[in-house]
């Protein structure tokens, strides 16, 4: 009998800078997100069930 040969899973976690970008309401102006918005308060507060961690949208 041949012996199976497996692949260990394996979770890579990059860090990169947010590629969010707002455009402005009269069209001309693109800017980037600022890191404010990225803080862990900001990211809670879009939170529907924190224990889950999942995030609310319309």
């Amino acid at each position: 009998m041949k012996k199976k040969e497996y692949i260990k899973p394996e979770t890579n976690i990059l860090q990169s800078e947010p590629q969010a970008i707002l455009a402005g309401s009269n069209g001309n102006s693109i800017n980037v997100a600022s890191k404010e918005l990225y803080t862990e308060e900001e990211v809670m507060k879009l939170w529907e069930r924190p224990e889950q961690k999942t995030i609310w949208s319309d």
